[in-house]
């Protein structure tokens, strides 16, 4: 809803502790509640099993019937928590780091990824190493997307405690571990 009320204060607790903000890097104890930092290019609904509408994308492009790639098409709305749009080159450089610098398990989870394109600023290209791939579009939809500009000077590997620019709608104001 675009007349949201803004602004608010989300306040969590959770039993244990953590040491990491970065969930994906897969080291460390993970925040809880770190993934409403970001969104994802697509959300799944509900009450519809396998179905999923746009979110940070717009529309998508597939074979439905030979899933060799997927072309997600960004909404030229889409934002981080700082006010700049999403990118194509943020969607890439964000797999890239999956691929390359994320635990050992998401990175062979996502391994039948071939290549991936900016097409234009707001177009993104995934191609499949296998020739029919239906689930890898859906997997990738819900990955929280970063920001490639965020993480330019930082080490997606490393645990870090130092607030992360989600996708998302919200911002870590204050953090007290443990």
């Amino acid at each position: 809803n675009a007349k949201a009320p803004k602004g608010g204060l989300l306040s969590q607790a959770a039993n244990g502790t953590f040491d990491n903000l970065n969930s994906m890097n897969g080291k460390g104890s993970a925040a809880d509640g770190v993934n409403y930092l970001f969104d994802t290019l697509m959300d799944s609904s509900l009450d519809e099993p396998s179905v999923m509408y746009p979110l940070l994308a717009e529309k998508v492009t597939f074979d439905p019937v030979k899933t060799k790639f997927i072309i997600y098409h960004l909404n030229p709305k889409a934002r981080f928590s700082n006010g700049k749009p999403v990118t194509s080159e943020d969607v890439k450089h964000t797999f890239e780091m999956f691929l390359t610098t994320s635990n050992p398990g998401l990175q062979m989870y996502l391994s039948d990824i071939d290549q991936i394109q900016a097409l234009s600023k707001l177009d993104v290209k995934i191609t499949f190493k296998s020739d029919n791939n239906t689930e890898m579009p859906l997997i990738l939809s819900q990955m929280p997307i970063y920001s490639k500009d965020d993480w330019a000077s930082k080490d997606f590997s490393r645990i870090t405690m130092q607030p992360i620019l989600g996708s998302g709608p919200y911002l870590i104001d204050r953090i007290d571990a443990g």
